[in-house]
């Protein structure tokens, strides 16, 4: 302290010990009595100052998805079901989740979630995800299992009347219905484990041939033999050898966040049966989409009055680049299609299997490796959206490999999403001298979504976590698979004259071996306040849809449960958790849109007290309520969050 005096008395500066609150307070009170810059945008351009380095958004993609899950995991299902167990008298579950949140962090610093690091660190990562998304699904299903009234402990001791239900949980903050994919666990035998076991007499039930569930309309997806573990505190686990069918059903609307239960082997509860998904050679059309596949692989997509010929775009160019760069030359491998196949038929779900082979650009090239890919167009009674769900095996070194999607919109106003809403993106322009130590790459990063709209019309393309796209103006959407690279950092990249970091080797950052994602294209009209509420709908369709799973060993049929619903258009959902006290249920929204916005937060059951509260959950001012209803207005692009109880 009395070294930094005398320096400071050098410049006529003074020097006091003080708290880190004293210091904000001091700094707040200063800044009211000045003028201070406005600062406004992404903040995503240092060209001309220091390095940007905007080339990581697709390094080791296949960890970014991963990471993506995970989070979704804890935002969309773990907390929001916890929040709600707890309001109805569970045990606050925060000490776990600030431990599930605490190992996805730890992914998250500096250069481990941009995939700028050494292959060590990225093992770690791999291990914090693993780990976190096993605490999520835990904490996840045990807060269903008290929501609907399941004790694991009680069925333990009542093997002989279980009746098997399966919940349908629904991770929108709005009604749902639909199709919604769901996994049927049917009991054949008794797995008897320990001393004896093998002398112990065994249950035995015959497989059914077609399992009922209570809707209307049903596809069977696949079939298969697996084992079912029932863990109780108190009992030794009970394993169960099952038929587990995977089927795509037609449910009546789902509550938002609402859970709805299904006796397995009960008759339908309604006739409602949606327009079915026809399929014809090379052909899928459920009244809203069509999508047809000629003999050389050209694909065409027709949404009422528009027309995409040869919708699917493949990429595969040389990287020479780096972990922080990419240094994209010549084609590295061009897609020799090689077959169709329509592998789902309807009512519910149309599928068509493309598939392709990467052969070398260069025949010559020493230790070339030949690359697949495929790609699964579905389509879904009565919705817009064509999903693609993209895979395949990476056998090449030093490439970007890209899919995308043609549309009609040429020229169109490009918006990303990202962590508080689409923002409007344009072109970066620089001038020479703000472009000779970096050039901006023509990628960009994407959260959830990208669209594109013209005057008349428009469209998105929703990715599961693939976090790089390249919107053109001919109106193609490029969103990157795999940048296999093999260096941490090169030195002379024309696109990155020097070192970025240590010149360190990173095989590993290769990505050899299988790869997957799952994309969603949707065609709307041009960008109006209606059609911004649609696209967040879509994504949560693509992304958390409507999902259910067997519970074997409950004792009686669970009833529907009734969670929490977001009213007002615009309004994107945000957080649905306990407070960090455990004394309040968090509910926070964003308005998307550049109006203010009347909404409202329906929680089923009547709230005593709500009070706004700033992000860090202390308080603002109290909200009169309407019964169950806790109403707000949202400031253009705010976000809003409110405290309940």
């Amino acid at each position: 302290m009395r070294a930094l005096a005398i320096a400071g008395s050098a410049t006529g500066d003074s020097v006091r010990a003080s708290s880190l609150s004293v210091f904000a307070d001091e700094l707040l009170a200063r800044s009211r009595t000045r003028e201070l810059p406005r600062v406004a945008g992404e903040l995503r351009d240092s060209y001309g100052y220091t390095w940007t380095l905007q080339g990581t958004f697709a390094s080791r993609a296949a960890q970014k998805r991963r990471n993506a899950y995970a989070e979704r995991l804890l935002v969309r299902d773990a907390e929001p079901w916890s929040a709600l167990a707890r309001r109805r008298g569970a045990a606050s579950r925060v000490p776990l989740l600030v431990a599930a949140w605490r190992t996805l962090l730890q992914s998250h610093p500096h250069d481990t979630l941009c995939g700028c690091s050494i292959d060590a660190v990225a093992d770690a990562m791999d291990r914090r995800l693993d780990d976190a998304v096993v605490q999520g699904i835990g904490i996840r299903d045990d807060a269903i299992a008290q929501l609907v009234g399941y004790d694991p402990v009680a069925a333990r001791t009542m093997k002989e009347v279980w009746t098997p239900v399966v919940v349908v949980r629904n991770r929108a903050p709005r009604a749902r219905g639909g199709v919604a994919i769901v996994e049927l666990k049917e009991f054949l035998a008794d797995v008897p484990v320990g001393p004896g076991s093998s002398a112990a007499a065994v249950r035995r039930a015959a497989r059914s041939t077609r399992p009922t569930f209570g809707v209307s309309v049903m596809q069977i997806l696949d079939r298969r033999t697996g084992y079912d573990q029932l863990e109780s505190p108190r009992h030794y686990p009970d394993e169960d050898l099952v038929s587990v069918t995977r089927a795509a059903v037609w449910l009546e609307p789902v509550p938002g966040y609402g859970l709805t239960g299904f006796p397995l082997g009960s008759k339908a509860r309604s006739r409602a049966r949606p327009r079915a998904v026809h399929a014809s050679d090379g052909a899928l059309d459920n009244g809203l989409v069509r999508i047809a596949v000629d003999a050389s692989g050209r694909v065409s997509l027709v949404a009422g009055d528009r027309r995409v010929e040869d919708m699917i775009l493949i990429e595969d160019r040389v990287d020479r680049g780096d972990l922080y760069t990419p240094s994209i030359r010549d084609v590295a491998a061009v897609p020799d299609f090689l077959d169709a196949t329509v592998t789902k038929r309807g009512p519910l779900i149309g599928e068509i299997l493309l598939r392709w082979r990467l052969r070398d650009s260069a025949p010559q090239r020493i230790n070339s490796r030949t690359s697949t890919l495929a790609a699964r167009l579905v389509i879904i009674a009565g919705s817009p959206l064509l999903r693609l769900d993209v895979s395949g095996n990476n056998r090449r070194r030093d490439h970007r490999l890209r899919v995308g999607v043609r549309t009609d919109v040429r020229d169109g106003d490009v918006w990303a999403d990202a962590a508080f809403g689409p923002v409007h993106r344009v072109p970066l322009r620089l001038p020479d001298e703000d472009s000779r130590d970096e050039s901006p790459p023509s990628t960009a990063p994407l959260h959830r979504y990208v669209s594109l709209f013209g005057t008349k019309q428009g469209a998105t393309l929703v990715s599961d976590g693939l976090a790089e796209y390249e919107a053109t103006q001919q109106g193609e959407l490029l969103v990157t698979l795999v940048r296999a690279v093999g260096a941490l950092s090169r030195k002379n990249l024309p696109e990155r004259p020097g070192h970025a970091g240590w010149p360190a080797p990173t095989p590993k950052a290769q990505s050899l071996g299988r790869f997957a994602a799952r994309l969603a294209l949707f065609l709307h009209g041009p960008r109006t306040p209606d059609i911004i509420d649609a696209i967040e709908r879509a994504a949560d369709d693509v992304l958390v849809p409507l999902e259910g799973r067997t519970i074997r060993s409950t004792g009686s049929v669970l009833p529907t449960s009734l969670g929490v619903e977001l009213v007002g258009t615009g309004l994107a959902f945000s957080t649905l958790k306990e407070s960090e006290d455990g004394e309040w249920m968090v509910a926070r929204c964003m308005n998307l849109l550049d109006a203010p916005v009347e909404g409202a937060w329906r929680f089923g059951a009547p709230i005593r007290e709500a009070y706004t509260a700033r992000l860090d959950e202390s308080l603002g001012e109290p909200i009169t309520l309407t019964g169950d209803s806790v109403p707000f207005l949202a400031a253009p692009r705010a976000i809003v969050t409110i405290l309940v109880r």
